[in-house]
C-alpha cells in the first residue's frame, strides 16, 4: 500500500492529475484506517488468548510437578540436589508463562510478518529481492548458535538459584540454631557465594548478547543499504519503472529485517523458558520407586499387629558405604509393648523409617501379619502406622484441635484408663 502510494505521488508530478491523484490519496488514507482497525482487534485477541492459554498451562504443569513431588520417596529429598522445591514452583512458573505467552504470540506475529513481506517483495521484484534476501540466513545462523549457548548457561544459573532457595529455607527454618551459634555471618556468605557463582555465569551471558546484537543490527542495517543501493541503480537503469516498487521491496525488507530483530529478545525468554521447564518436567518424568499416591496393593479388613523383621541389611542411598542394619531381626508380637532401646545412632530410627517404607532394605523382608508389607498399600499402611516424633512440626494455618475421651490426669492416659482418641474430623485413630 505505501509503494502504491508513493507511485500516486509520483504520477501527479509527472501528470498533474489532481482530481484523480485526490481521489487514489483518499482511497489509501481508507486503505490505512482499515488495516489498523483489524490490526488493533487482532492483536487484543491473540494478546488475550495467548496470556489465558499460558496461566492455564503453567498452572497444570504447577500442579502435576506438586504431585510428582509428593509421590517421590524421602531418599529424593534427602539428595538435596533438586533446589527449592517452592521457589522452582514459583520463579520456574513464571518464566514458562512468560515464554508461552504475549512472547510466543509476538515471536508467531514477527514469524508470519517476516514470511508475508518477502512474498510481497517476491512479487513486487523477485531480482532485488533476491539481491538482499542474502541478510536472512546470516542473521538465523547468528541466532540460532547465540540462542544455544544462552540456554546452557541459563540451566546452570536456574540450578544455582534453585540451590540457593534451598539452603535459604533451611536456614530460615532453622533460625533458633542460627542465632544460638551466631551463625548469620557464616551462613550469609555461604549464601552469597551461590549468587556470585551465577554472576559469574551471567556475565558470559553478557558476551553473548553483545555478539547477537552488533551482528544482527549490523547484518540489518547492511540489507537497507544493499536495497537502496541496487534499487536506485535498477531505476535508472530502467530495470524498475516505478518508485514505488523499489519503496515496496524496501520496505517488505525492512518489516522482514525488524520481525527478525524482534526475535532475538523472544529467544532469550524462550531458552530461559525452556531451561525453568526442564527442572520441573525432570521431576514431573521421574518415576517414584515408593510412590506414597499409588492405588496400588492389598487393603487388609483385619490387622492383628504381627510385624516381624528378617534378616535386614540397609545403608542410606546418600551414604552407601555405612551399614546401619546388618543382618538384623526382629519379632514384635501384637498387643505388647515392644522397645528399642539404643545408642543414638544405633538404627532405631531407621527401623521406623523401614516400617513407614519411607525406605526399603537392601535385602531382607518386612511382614505385617505374614504378608509382605511391600504388597500391602502404602497410603493404608501409612494411615494404621501411628508416628509421634521427638521433634513436633506445626504446619502454618488454622490450629488443629485434639480431642480426649476424658480429661487426662497426671502421668498420662485418661481418668477411666480409656484411651485418647482424635478429634472426629481427624477421621478417628
Amino acid at each position: 500500500m505505501f509503494g502504491g502510494f508513493v507511485t500516486q505521488v509520483q504520477n501527479f508530478a509527472q501528470e498533474g492529475d489532481r482530481a484523480g491523484f485526490q481521489s487514489a490519496i483518499n482511497r489509501y488514507a481508507l486503505y490505512f484506517v482499515y488495516l489498523a482497525i483489524a490490526r488493533f482487534c487482532l492483536t487484543y485477541v491473540y494478546t488475550v488468548a495467548y496470556n489465558i492459554s499460558a496461566a492455564r498451562i503453567t498452572r497444570t504443569i504447577r500442579r502435576r510437578y506438586l504431585r510428582s513431588t509428593l509421590s517421590q520417596e524421602v531418599a529424593f529429598f534427602d539428595e538435596g540436589s533438586h533446589g527449592s522445591i517452592s521457589s522452582q514452583i514459583v520463579t520456574n512458573g513464571n518464566m514458562i508463562q512468560q515464554g508461552i505467552g504475549e512472547k510466543l504470540a509476538l515471536s508467531i506475529q514477527s514469524i508470519s510478518a517476516f514470511v508475508a513481506a518477502f512474498i510481497v517483495a517476491f512479487t513486487t521484484n523477485a531480482k532485488l529481492t533476491g539481491i538482499t534476501i542474502c541478510i536472512v540466513p546470516a542473521m538465523v545462523i547468528v541466532i540460532s548458535i547465540t540462542a544455544g549457548i544462552d540456554a546452557g548457561y541459563e540451566t546452570k544459573i536456574l540450578a544455582l538459584y534453585g540451590q540457593a532457595g534451598s539452603f535459604a529455607e533451611d536456614v530460615i527454618s532453622s533460625m533458633r540454631t542460627v542465632h544460638a551459634f551466631w551463625a548469620r555471618a557464616k551462613l550469609v556468605a555461604k549464601f552469597d557465594q551461590f549468587l556470585a557463582r551465577a554472576h559469574t555465569i551471567g556475565q558470559k551471558k553478557s558476551k553473548i548478547y553483545m555478539v547477537l546484537f552488533s551482528c544482527e543490527f549490523f547484518m540489518v542495517y547492511s540489507g537497507f543499504a544493499l536495497a537502496f543501493w541496487e534499487g536506485l541503480r535498477m531505476y535508472n537503469s530502467g530495470e524498475i519503472t516505478t518508485s514505488g516498487t523499489v519503496v515496496t521491496v524496501l520496505f517488505s525488507v525492512t518489516v522482514a529485517a525488524n520481525s527478525l530483530t524482534q526475535l532475538s529478545p523472544n529467544f532469550i525468554t524462550f531458552t530461559t523458558a525452556t531451561s525453568a521447564a526442564a527442572v520441573l518436567f525432570k521431576c514431573i518424568d521421574r518415576v517414584s520407586e515408593i510412590n506414597p499416591l499409588n492405588e496400588s496393593g492389598e487393603k487388609p479388613e483385619i490387622v492383628k499387629g504381627h510385624i516381624s523383621l528378617n534378616r535386614l541389611n540397609f545403608t542410606y542411598p546418600t551414604r552407601p558405604n555405612v551399614a546401619v542394619l546388618e543382618d538384623f531381626t526382629l519379632d514384635v508380637p501384637p498387643g505388647k509393648v515392644t522397645a528399642l532401646v539404643g545408642a543414638s545412632g544405633s538404627g532405631k530410627s531407621t527401623i521406623v523409617a523401614l516400617l513407614e517404607r519411607w525406605y526399603d532394605p537392601n535385602s531382607g523382608s518386612i511382614h505385617l501379619d505374614g504378608k509382605p508389607i511391600k504388597d500391602v498399600n502404602l497410603r493404608w499402611l501409612r494411615t494404621n502406622i501411628r508416628l509421634v516424633q521427638q521433634e513436633p512440626v506445626l504446619f502454618m494455618g488454622t490450629g488443629y484441635v485434639v480431642w480426649f475421651a476424658e480429661p487426662v490426669v497426671e502421668g498420662g492416659g485418661c481418668e477411666d484408663g480409656g484411651e485418647g482418641v482424635l478429634h472426629p474430623d481427624w477421621g478417628g485413630g
